[in-house]
């Protein structure tokens, strides 16, 4: 026979059988329902006897303790005794009741949190304390005073540096942020050295929360509400603004009712907005123009720096102003090696002048393959990377990679190939020369290199050849020769950004066409003043005329150098710092009377000058009127201050007539600064070769012009 499972729970009701219930046994039977539920008070109701006979107990216990009042207080501490026994402790109070007892914890805190208060305005004083208790006394006793303020010390620094709520939670300051006075969310009134309150000459004020971010202010010369999302101080030319939850300017009224949008905030940068075109900040209670352009189409802050979009010539472009610089900001800013490429003819393999330096150009930055920056045709094209130095002839790339290196942090990668003579027929992609095939070769090799170069620039030196043939279409084919390299490139290497195109006008027309009669046959030079003018990534580096020339066709080694440095100072323009790079060539030609025109030019160093100490004077300063029915030139004139040359002839000048410069001059058969087609016009540009011996000034590129051109 069971028994029935009992369990301490108190039933709220026992369970009535009716008529109808059938006669059902077992443990969940209705039989024995009433039972269990019984059952079950039963054992809760002795639960809770028990429990209350075990506390009657203890307190009979400790009625007995005290029914001895003599021998229970006999080991006590007398009631008016200074002293105790053992270690009494008492409940840490609340409230404010002067009365209660205190623990000695309550007090700790008390007197942490009193100092507390009092160190946030005199941060000084700890440090104070600290040094007078140490010039004091050295015993045990004032050590542990010194812990204890060190410890307080410590406590006031964390404090700051986690930016409690002991600080100021609203707070008046001046107009550069330093706070006047303020109340803590303890509602005490906090006061700073008398030093930072405001003086007779504060124009205003402003209410800030604690993190100095603006409230609400007024200034009172003006009479101007600040609201949120302004500024301390803010300019006239602000009304009014709205300002995001952190307190910065979203979007701003003018004067005018002009809405201005912020193109973008940030708390190091301050506020940046685009206005007619250009980039301004606003940080503090200072106002600056960063862009001078007028084209600017988005702008942004970028951490300490702005960004900007603007474009080049039809083709936008990101800048990044840092500390007074711009520059362009490429998709793999992040790679640390620029790849550059060198191509063309003889003039770009080296122009026959034997390797003036074999020693690497710029130790551990600047890197080629094996066979050579610029292989000619007998060299291959090399099959790892090793340090730039010229090898067989001097190439443009010591010189370029030198220069660059001084002014780029980033690694150099300098590949290519030429070959003496070759129209642009023959070096093209798919030209019989394999040149093309040869640089596209060098690229695979270095895709297995740990410098994988992104390729900025194609250095292209040549025109001789295509000037020599007549080639009409030469402008074309410079943008195809740099759209073909550009697919090659991206296909390549996956690199998003596009290369520009450098290339240098040909210089050498009277080399070449010896006789007034074919002269303008050799139209190259012209053409690749078009391309430059036209595509918005061919750009001119400068013409050869300035320098010395060994043959009618090549110019010296140490010109080749110094045309290297050309291409690194337009590099650093074009590349670099994102500029449209025109050099110094004729932006107009106004005939003005019936014998003067003027000739009003792009300088990108003014002022113009008339150089006849490194380019000898050919006649007129390398000015000629051709087709003009035998008007010649009676007089050139220099405005320098208005960027323009005044050409003056013995006669009118009939319709039809146009104005060359560097071309229609010089000693058949040859080329250079003394003998060749040149002219005497150039900038002031500030920049010196390496050696110190040769300016590089801006000279004016060759060009040939109608009289009736507006």
């Amino acid at each position: 026979m069971a028994d029935l499972k009992e369990k301490s729970f108190w039933e709220e009701g026992i369970y009535q059988l009716e008529e109808d219930d059938p006669v059902q046994a077992g443990e969940d039977g209705i039989d024995n329902r009433q039972a269990k539920q019984l059952a079950n008070r039963t054992q809760w109701l002795k639960g809770k006897i028990e429990s209350q006979s075990e506390m009657l107990a203890e307190h009979a216990s400790a009625v007995a303790e005290i029914s001895d009042p003599d021998s229970g207080l006999d080991s006590k501490a007398p009631l008016k005794s200074p002293g105790f026994s053992g270690i009494p402790t008492v409940p840490t109070p609340s409230g404010n009741e002067p009365l209660q007892i205190v623990n000695t914890q309550y007090l700790a805190d008390t007197l942490a949190d009193g100092l507390l208060k009092f160190a946030q305005s005199n941060p000084e004083s700890v440090e104070r304390i600290k040094e007078l208790l140490s010039a004091q006394r050295t015993d045990d006793k004032f050590a542990a005073v010194t812990g204890l303020v060190k410890a307080l010390s410590d406590r006031i620094n964390a404090a700051r540096a986690q930016d409690v709520e002991m600080w100021p939670a609203q707070a008046v300051t001046d107009k550069n942020g330093r706070i006047a006075y303020g109340v803590t969310p303890q509602g005490d009134f906090y006061r700073p050295a008398a030093t930072d309150c405001n003086s007779g000459t504060f124009p205003g004020w402003a209410v800030t929360d604690r993190r100095s971010r603006l409230m609400f202010g007024f200034d009172a010369p003006r009479g101007e509400m600040l609201l949120p999302g302004g500024s301390i101080g803010m300019n006239r030319n602000v009304s009014w603004a709205v300002g995001d939850k952190n307190g910065r300017t979203a979007v701003s009224l003018l004067p005018d009712g002009a809405v201005r949008f912020s193109g973008g905030v940030c708390d190091d940068s301050g506020i940046v907005w685009l206005e007619g075109g250009d980039v301004y900040r606003q940080r503090g209670g200072r106002t600056e123009r960063i862009t001078r352009r007028g084209d600017v189409a988005a702008c942004r802050a970028h951490g300490q720096a702005i960004r900007y979009v603007a474009p080049r010539r039809g083709v936008f472009l990101t800048y990044e102003w840092r500390d007074g610089k711009t520059r362009q900001v490429f998709c793999s800013d992040a790679n640390e090696t620029d790849g550059f490429i060198v191509t063309g003819q003889s003039l770009a393999e080296g122009g026959a002048n034997a390797a003036m330096s074999r020693r690497p150009a710029v130790a551990g930055k600047a890197y080629m393959t094996d066979t050579g920056p610029v292989p000619n045709p007998a060299r291959g094209a090399g099959v790892r990377a090793v340090e730039l130095r010229e090898q067989v002839y001097e190439t443009i790339c010591s010189s370029f990679a030198a220069r660059d290196a001084a002014a780029n942090p980033k690694k150099i990668m300098m590949i290519g190939a030429a070959q003496g003579g070759m129209v642009y027929e023959r070096l093209k992609k798919g030209g019989s020369s394999g040149v093309y095939e040869k640089i596209v070769k060098q690229m695979r090799v270095l895709l297995n290199c740990p410098l994988k170069p992104v390729y900025r620039a194609l250095f292209v030196i040549h025109g001789e050849a295509d000037g020599n043939t007549g080639n009409r279409r030469y402008d074309l084919d410079l943008a195809q020769w740099l759209e073909d390299f550009t697919g090659d490139i991206r296909t390549l290497t996956g690199q998003e950004d596009d290369p520009v195109m450098l290339t240098c006008q040909t210089s050498s027309v009277g080399g070449y066409k010896k006789t007034p009669a074919t002269r303008h046959e050799f139209t190259t030079p012209f053409l690749q003043l078009k391309a430059s003018a036209e595509h918005p990534r061919i750009f001119l580096v400068c013409p050869k005329y300035q320098f010395d020339y060994k043959d009618y066709a090549h110019i010296l080694g140490k010109d080749t150098g110094y045309l290297g440095e050309y291409y690194a100072k337009v590099k650093k323009a074009v590349v670099d710092e994102g500029s449209d790079w025109l050099g110094l060539r004729p932006k107009r030609l106004v005939k003005t009377d019936a014998r003067t025109v003027e000739i009003e030019f792009h300088v990108p160093s003014p002022p113009l000058v008339f150089d006849e100490k490194d380019v000898t004077n050919p006649g007129d300063y390398g000015f000629f009127l051709q087709n003009s029915g035998g008007v010649r030139i009676a007089a050139v004139e220099l405005d320098a201050g208005h960027n323009k040359v005044r050409i003056t002839a013995d006669g009118d000048i009939p319709d039809g007539a146009c104005v060359s410069y560097a071309f229609d001059n010089g000693t058949p058969g040859k080329s250079g600064r003394t003998q060749g087609a040149r002219g005497n016009l150039r900038d002031s540009a500030p920049e010196v070769s390496a050696d110190g011996k040769f300016h590089l000034y801006n000279w004016a590129f060759a060009f040939s012009l109608p009289v009736n051109q507006e």
